[in-house]
């Protein structure tokens, strides 16, 4: 908790001297340059300092222990497999490059005070902000450790992850009907209006694929090229309404197989990253919760019974939940394995008893079950009524055959 919560206010920092303070219509004032100069110097210590440090160690400890992958000519350390932590080093990278490139540093330098709007600061502002666009999305994407303290959101979150899938082949789709019409209409000796060329095709092929094409060029590719307007007709068949609708299948489908199995599996993921986090805190932490927890102390199953030791006593009223027959069953003597608990002896009379009784209930079952065809015999009377909304059957014991009642 203490270390989301941290990340939470870097990240309010990094959007507020970013993103909240940052105006392109105007001059900044002098008050807005110094909170957001503060705002970047914080963000750097805060975020970069931290994430330096567990990157080094991190690395340290792959080293020492050896754990490498390889991928053909490409050795990496093993910690780099997991996602989170492939994010965490491109974070560091940017803010390494973000802190090379920070405009104030290089207006102080030059004299200028405590401001961007200088010549060295304008030079390099264009990679600067580059930067700072691909770490604010990293940023916003690490919040998704966030939904582990819920088990519906983390189950969404692996739904999602689920139909990333289905969404890469949609556009791998598009994008590869998207450059074959393009290659086909650009062969043909027709031009754009006030355009030629296979890069403006692309351009325009791919506003009709978003639906971003406005209704009346069409119709001046209709009327300028018949040859056109037909391939153009079947690339928007294809894109807006063959893929589309093929891509809401694979959703369906997807989310149809995963949601049976999404509550498990986002379990599964809590348990994980619980187990992951408990890496990182220290064993006398851990100890410590341990020690309070009291888990080596006998519990009361009541006052002054005394059972076994291992677990957490809840207590909780006794109206609650009534209890008829005590199902605690104790035997004198040790618990070790090479001295069993004695096996409880029941008397031949009331197995005998559980016998017949059991025998009688699959008689009453089969009945039941014969019940519901219609009798050809009519010599055995029965009569079905309904009283006060409910159907109640009524039997009469005829003299054909024997009983269901009597043993066989």
């Amino acid at each position: 908790m203490a270390s989301k919560i941290y990340f939470l206010l870097t990240l309010c920092l990094f959007v507020v001297g970013q993103a909240a303070l940052f105006r392109h219509s105007s001059e900044q004032t002098q008050v807005e340059n110094v909170t957001m100069f503060c705002c970047r110097l914080m963000n750097y210590v805060a975020s970069l300092g931290p994430l330096t440090i567990h990157e080094v160690r991190q690395l340290v400890a792959d080293v020492r222990a050896g754990s490498f992958e390889s991928f053909g000519c490409l050795t990496v350390p093993r910690y780099l497999l997991s996602f989170h932590e492939c994010l965490r080093l491109a974070l560091m990278w940017l803010l390494i490059i973000m802190f090379s490139q920070e405009p104030f540093l290089y207006c102080l330098s030059d004299k200028q005070g405590i401001t961007m709007d200088c010549q060295q600061g304008r030079q390099h502002q264009d990679l600067y902000s580059g930067c700072a666009f691909l770490a604010m999305i990293i940023f916003w994407i690490q919040l998704l450790d966030l939904a582990i303290f819920s088990e519906k959101i983390m189950a969404y979150v692996l739904v999602c992850s689920r139909l990333v899938a289905d969404t890469a082949l949609f556009l791998l789709a598009l994008l590869t009907i998207l450059l074959a019409f393009t290659a086909a209409i650009g062969t043909l000796h027709y031009h754009v209006p006030e355009h030629g060329g296979a890069g403006a095709w692309l351009r325009e092929l791919t506003l009709m694929a978003l639906r971003m094409y406005a209704p009346e060029h069409y119709l001046e590719l209709k009327e300028s090229s018949i040859i056109v307007s037909v391939a153009l007709s079947i690339f928007v068949f294809l894109s807006a309404i063959f893929l589309a609708n093929l891509l809401v299948v694979q959703f369906a489908h997807t989310y149809h197989a995963a949601h049976a199995s999404m509550k498990g599996i986002a379990r599964l993921k809590r348990a994980n990253i619980t187990c992951a986090t408990l890496k990182d805190i220290p064993q006398h932490r851990r100890m410590a919760f341990l020690d309070s927890l009291g888990l080596e102390e006998p519990l009361e199953f009541n006052e002054g019974d005394v059972g076994i030791a291992g677990g957490i006593q809840v207590l909780e009223l006794a109206s609650e939940r009534v209890v008829t027959e005590d199902t605690i069953k104790r035997f004198g003597g040790p618990s070790a394995p090479s001295a069993p608990w004695p096996k409880e002896h029941i008397p031949e009379e009331e197995v005998d008893k559980l016998a017949s009784l059991e025998k009688k209930l699959m008689k009453v079952i089969k009945s039941k079950g014969k019940a519901h065809r219609p009798s050809r015999n009519h010599g055995s009377g029965g009569s079905m009524s309904e009283e006060n909304g409910r159907l109640t059957t009524s039997s009469v014991p005829t003299t054909i055959g024997p009983s269901m009642f009597e043993e066989e």
